[in-house]
């Protein structure tokens, strides 16, 4: 084994987080307070996303049940439905700030349905309709 490969296995995920988790000061509840409230504000963005796509846009989309992570996907359709028509609306979003990706673009292979994921981790509630809104004049 190389010196470069011990070093690297030493800081494997499980040696960062035991350096990191003592900060968190697990004794004191933070961790457990932390978790907590990002549960809570990782359950309303999703709440938001999904409430979203399947009121205003659900003519537009279909869902893909999921029961966790920090995404969604949703199959395409109508105007929406050609791969084409679809990664233009997605360029146009990304130029106007939306982060936005085509299930084309991330699947391991390319024939795969129109569809879209849009990821909640970074973006606040409130600004998930606007930021569909733009999707869609894009």
């Amino acid at each position: 084994m190389s010196r470069r490969t011990r070093v690297t296995s030493r800081l494997s995920y499980s040696r960062i987080t035991d350096l990191v988790v003592p900060r968190c000061r697990i004794d004191d509840g933070l961790l457990a307070r932390h978790i907590r409230r990002m549960r809570r504000t990782y359950a309303a963005r999703h709440h938001a996303l999904t409430r979203t796509l399947t009121g205003r846009f659900a003519d537009l989309t279909a869902l893909v049940p999921s029961a966790a992570g920090l995404h969604v996907t949703a199959f395409t359709r109508g105007p929406l439905a050609d791969p084409q028509a679809l990664a233009d609306h997605a360029a146009g979003a990304r130029a106007s700030g939306v982060a936005i990706h085509t299930l084309a673009e991330i699947a391991a292979t390319r024939r795969t349905r129109p569809g879209l994921v849009f990821g909640y981790g970074s973006i606040s509630a409130p600004d998930i309709e606007p930021g569909l809104d733009r999707l869609l004049r894009s």
